[in-house]
């Protein structure tokens, strides 16, 4: 896969991929007036996600509470197999994407409330999982979802110091 340029110029809010090869891959390039700010890219597409804090709401948000995080996919296959098109999922009130990665058909978001949240590449929702630890990585290849966790507590500065 070639490696994309990827471009977000502050102020302007736009966010712009371009690829090294345009006679194969789909540029893509779109205003970013939702403010993504986390993302994830294999050789299908682009899995971008936003965050809503609540303390960036105004009191007719806080009172309406309208405005939830999203998540967006836009692919990148060759110009000619237009079969996907973009979508955008919005999520359950007060749920923020914390963590996205991508396989060759399904796109993951772990989300800020422990849910793992898998979509298909089309937009539909497979699988949702809540899990009780707290997930630190998220890695796609093909059918695979690797997640590393955290089960228990760290060690302290005091218990490292015994370790050997």
């Amino acid at each position: 896969m070639e490696v994309p340029i990827v471009k977000y110029r502050v102020g302007v809010k736009t966010i712009t991929i371009n690829f090294s090869d345009i006679s194969d891959k789909k540029n893509i390039s779109f205003i970013n007036s939702e403010e993504y700010i986390i993302g994830a890219m294999n050789e299908i597409g682009v899995l971008l996600g936003n965050h809503i804090e609540e303390e960036n709401l105004d009191a007719y948000e806080k009172e309406d509470r309208r405005k939830n995080a999203s998540i967006l996919f836009k692919p990148i296959l060759n110009k000619t197999m237009n079969l996907m098109s973009d979508w955008k999922k919005h999520l359950p009130q007060d749920e923020n994407p914390v963590l996205l990665t991508l396989g060759s058909d399904w796109c993951c978001a772990y989300t800020s409330m422990s849910y793992l949240r898998i979509y298909s590449i089309f937009g539909s929702e497979k699988i949702t999982l809540s899990l009780s630890n707290t997930v630190i990585a998220l890695s796609g290849y093909e059918n695979y979802l690797a997640y590393v966790y955290i089960s228990s507590l760290p060690l302290s500065n005091r218990d490292r110091k015994s370790v050997v």
